[in-house]
């Protein structure tokens, strides 16, 4: 399943750009902050999906857009959700609980983190994606300056064993004051690989945040699919994971490895020197990085959303 991610800015044209788009891309959930509103409510939506938001005299700021032919599987989880922050849960099992937020620059991120807290302190087995404008910068989404905002965020989501799966594509905004990586979307470790082809789309959106397009696997593609030979040699997910790690591990190890090469007077000692390498990267990369799940080649009707 195809699924979206947007900040449409309150911009009317946005919203109303974003019917034609999700029909011709074939969209199943849209996951929008700063939507238009007009008293209170989301204007523009889509006529083919559904609106989950919570009301506000001041406009809510967060929606989830669900396909209509797939909403039925989808309830809000009124006890967790607010205007700024969005949740519904499936009907699957297990099941998938999706969010969408708005964290406003002025708040403090603590005070807008709360639902989300409360529901990850709640059900401790949890698959989740949580789209965001986080309104923060951080290395971990590929933003080339840190803020404190940044770094707040970074630590709620390691306490709480999140990791964000942005990939180096780009900013998520792109206005009259710059460009920035504000836009991320988040998910638990367990279920990163389920979230493939995460990018950031070039097709206009009306709106001074770019489109964040990304692969929602399904499962009934992991029962019913077996997987075949491959020539990959990709075994780790690394659009998440601990970059920082990997980047400080490979420094600490680097020259020694250089040594190991430099060192070497026989074709037998060079085999060896590269086979200690290799099985200390496969160690490093283990530690910082989730195990990548090859795309799978369907059979007996199994198949990809």
């Amino acid at each position: 399943m195809i699924c979206a991610q947007l900040d449409t800015h309150h911009c009317k044209a946005a919203m109303a750009n974003l019917s034609p788009y999700t029909n011709e891309n074939k969209v199943g959930i849209l996951l929008i902050q700063e939507p238009y509103c007009y008293s209170g409510e989301p204007c523009y939506i889509p006529s083919a999906f559904v609106a989950f938001y919570v009301s506000c005299p001041t406009d809510p700021r967060a929606s989830l857009l669900i396909r209509r032919e797939i909403a039925h599987n989808f309830m809000l989880l009124h006890n967790f959700s607010n205007p700024n922050n969005i949740l519904v849960v499936t009907s699957t099992s297990p099941p998938i609980y999706i969010a969408s937020s708005y964290l406003p620059p002025y708040d403090t991120p603590e005070q807008d983190l709360t639902p989300i807290k409360n529901v990850l302190t709640s059900v401790k087995s949890l698959n989740l994606i949580w789209g965001l404008d986080a309104n923060s910068k951080h290395s971990m989404w590929y933003s080339p300056t840190t803020d404190t905002r940044g770094r707040l965020l970074v630590d709620f989501l390691k306490s709480h064993g999140l990791l964000t799966a942005n990939e180096k594509d780009g900013p998520a905004y792109s206005g009259p004051t710059g460009v920035s990586w504000i836009d991320i979307t988040v998910t638990t470790i367990n279920f990163a690989h389920k979230i493939q082809n995460w990018r950031v789309s070039e097709d206009c959106t009306q709106s001074d945040h770019n489109l964040i397009l990304f692969n929602l696997m399904s499962h009934s593609t992991n029962r019913n699919s077996k997987r075949t030979a491959s020539d990959s040699t990709r075994k780790y997910a690394t659009q998440v994971g601990n970059w920082n790690m990997f980047h400080q591990k490979i420094q600490q190890t680097g020259k020694q490895w250089i040594d190991f090469v430099n060192n070497t007077k026989t074709k037998e000692q060079l085999d060896k020197s590269i086979t200690e390498i290799w099985y200390k990267l496969k160690e490093i990369s283990k530690r910082c990085f989730p195990h990548f799940y090859q795309k799978l080649n369907t059979s007996h009707g199994g198949h990809q959303n």
